[in-house]
């Protein structure tokens, strides 16, 4: 009698564990490629920064009705403060649901709602549902050229965030190809000005000994080499007789010798500031004594190179 008794009840625990979970969502992520913003679509120095709209695809095989949510982890920063890098420099960048950057996409157990991408598949059909999201690399980071890069754990789960199963996942590789950048302006006193790119001194009456200054400033993210060319050797030329001014440039209280097609006026290594490095350029009029009446010009071309 005790042998049959227990003979039925393990025949009606194997019914139990065979019976299929009602609930049974068969889920996979498919179009999850690498993101890469090529060489030239984020400039360290640009104000607005870059950014990606990304597709992917969360297919729904023949199964139940089910909610679902994918989730994005924190990459090699550990935190949300993502990060792509490269020798030990950060480039920061962020995940966020849409373009509005309403959300920053996060992983279980931080995620809260609106911080996944969350859909419905309502029929027990075949299903595809396209889905994105919206990459931006931070602003005017000045960080040296070459390549970037993270990796992140991308997870799909049946449910909703107060109860849930994971389905599939997959990782994707964060990239950017950083070029080098150098620019320099002149005339742009306090801040560096794309825009600001010739200063005329004008003397009037040339004195010996008179003197006008004005700033150039240089940004670079690979190191620089700052020339200056003068297209009379350092003079001034009569506009219609063969007959000079001297003058002496200085930049920053050291004389330049102008008499070389192109003199150096400054070097520096690694990278600048936004604002990148300002010098003082001055140019003081030598012996009039000589000089014929009327005017007198010279013109002194700046330009960097990476050093």
């Amino acid at each position: 009698m005790m042998r049959r008794g227990l003979a039925a009840l393990v025949i009606a625990f194997a019914g139990l564990v065979a019976t299929p979970a009602a609930a049974a969502c068969s889920l996979t992520l498919r179009s999850l490629s690498n993101v890469t913003f090529a060489s030239g679509e984020y400039s360290v120095f640009g104000p607005a920064g870059a950014a990606q709209a990304v597709q992917f695809t969360v297919r729904h095989r023949r199964s139940d009705p089910c909610d679902y949510f994918v989730t994005f982890s924190t990459g090699v920063a550990g935190s949300y403060d993502r990060t792509m890098t490269l020798a030990g420099t950060d480039l920061h960048y962020q995940i966020y649901d849409s373009a509005s950057q309403t959300h920053v996409l996060k992983a279980l157990p931080d995620a809260a709602g609106g911080e996944v991408i969350g859909g419905t598949f309502t029929t027990t059909g075949t299903e595809d549902q396209d889905v994105s999201y919206y990459i931006l690399i931070s602003p005017q980071q000045v960080v040296a050229g070459g390549n970037y890069e993270d990796q992140i754990e991308v997870r799909l789960y049946e449910g909703t965030l107060a109860a849930y199963v994971e389905r599939d996942s997959d990782s994707i590789r964060i990239r950017a190809q950083i070029s080098d950048e150098i620019e320099v302006c002149v005339g742009c006193t306090a801040a560096f000005d794309p825009a600001a790119q010739s200063v005329q001194m004008n003397f009037g009456d040339l004195d010996e000994g008179e003197a006008q200054s004005t700033v150039a400033r240089v940004r670079s993210n690979a190191g620089y080499e700052f020339l200056v060319h003068s297209d009379n050797r350092g003079v001034m030329a009569h506009v219609s007789y063969p007959t000079q001014v001297p003058y002496v440039l200085e930049v920053d209280g050291a004389p330049i010798d102008l008499s070389p097609n192109q003199a150096t006026a400054a070097a520096g290594a690694g990278v600048t500031g936004v604002d990148g490095v300002g010098f003082d350029f001055k140019v003081t009029i030598g012996s009039t004594a000589a000089a014929a009446a009327g005017d007198y010009a010279d013109n002194i071309v700046l330009t960097v190179r990476k050093n």
